[in-house]
């Protein structure tokens, strides 16, 4: 039974990693197919693309730190919530400026993701 159980995880893990994979593909797919169509300039949108895979990075190890909770709707809950946050200030933030140093991204990602792992403790911790 629980050789069932680990593949199952297995399986499970492999869904999740191709959706990335997948998702990740769609967007530079659909990102080439807006720019052919509006006439955009071909210089890449650097700064989009930073903050996009600081996301990433950020999320998917609050994600996989947090992996005991995945069956709990209150942990997706509260990880949408501070997944909205982070995307409306991010791009309120990088709508107003021209261009962003990578490292930018690089220094914010360690606090950020120890400020959401933190929230997620407590939050969690406290089931009302």
């Amino acid at each position: 039974m629980s050789g069932h159980r680990v593949r199952w995880a297995g399986a499970r893990d492999l869904l999740i990693y191709v959706s990335i994979g997948v998702g990740l593909a769609l967007t530079v797919i659909l990102f080439a197919i807006h720019q052919a169509k509006s006439g955009g300039t071909p210089d890449l949108p650097l700064k989009w693309m930073g903050f996009g895979v600081e996301s990433l990075v950020v999320f998917g190890y609050v994600i996989r730190r947090f992996r005991a909770q995945w069956h709990e709707t209150r942990y997706w809950f509260l990880l949408f919530i501070f997944a909205a946050s982070h995307l409306l200030v991010g791009c309120a933030v990088l709508l107003r400026i021209e261009a962003v140093p990578v490292l930018y991204f690089g220094l914010i990602l360690a606090p950020e993701f120890l400020m959401i792992s933190a929230l997620l403790e407590r939050l969690l911790r406290s089931k009302s």
